[in-house]
């Protein structure tokens, strides 16, 4: 009551803690915080396969090769995707059996829809690295560029620090961020065995495929005006 700011003599009903609706009594800061690593460890993974595609390309002359035999920047950029995708979902697999047998994190809801979501963000990831290897020309400012967006896209999609106790102006911002609302999707699919139906879960899976498209045209813009 002191710490609250009322009077300590005022008698109040004595509060009885039930059973928690959703996840258990004893959870812990490692389950709060699994869901937002395995998207964010998946997200910059693929970042990192695609972040150097057509830098390497361009420099070898690869690319202009490849495009006066009359394919497509589009087709290119698919092409890579599809590819990388192999690796890209076995590194899912491998992130998950880690996280669920090595560290014991617990799975309430659907295995099967965390691991779409995951191949969802790895996707985003994919889109975002091509975007970073369309604007850069060299290898180390892409490196540079993929470091400089990881520190501040952990901190402010709430992996690491609740969403909800952000100050109001950082929060509405990181509201718009890729990971965001599929870190909160995560969760609650982790913790609350919530299925797709629910705002929240299905809110994640929208939001990373819309940054996949942005991501993919920004790509494929900037990749037909270098081509000019």
């Amino acid at each position: 009551m002191s710490d609250c700011g009322f009077n300590e003599t005022v008698d109040v009903p004595k509060s009885k803690f039930l059973e928690p609706i959703y996840g258990t009594a004893n959870s812990n800061f490692r389950e709060f915080m699994a869901p937002g690593i395995i998207l964010s460890i998946i997200f910059f993974m693929s970042v990192a396969l695609t972040g150097s595609a057509f830098i390497t390309e361009r420099k070898e002359g690869m690319l202009k090769r490849t495009l006066v035999s009359g394919v497509t920047t589009g087709e290119i950029i698919t092409a890579h995707m599809l590819t990388q995708y192999v690796t890209m979902a076995g590194q899912t697999l491998l992130v998950l059996v880690v996280m669920i047998w090595a560290f014991n994190v617990t799975i309430e809801g659907s295995t099967c829809l965390a691991v779409l979501l995951t191949l969802a963000q790895g996707t985003c990831g994919m889109a975002y690295g091509f975007l970073i290897s369309c604007v850069c020309t060299e290898e180390r400012n892409a490196i540079q560029m993929a470091l400089g967006s990881f520190y501040p896209n952990l901190l402010l999609s709430g992996v690491v620090w609740p969403f909800e106790s952000m100050p109001l102006l950082v929060r509405q911002m990181a509201a718009y961020l890729p990971q965001t609302m599929a870190c909160e999707a995560m969760r609650s699919i982790f913790s609350r065995g919530w299925s797709f139906t629910h705002p929240k879960v299905w809110s994640g899976f929208a939001v990373s495929i819309g940054w996949s498209g942005v991501f993919w045209i920004l790509a494929l813009i900037l990749a037909k005006s270098k081509k000019k």
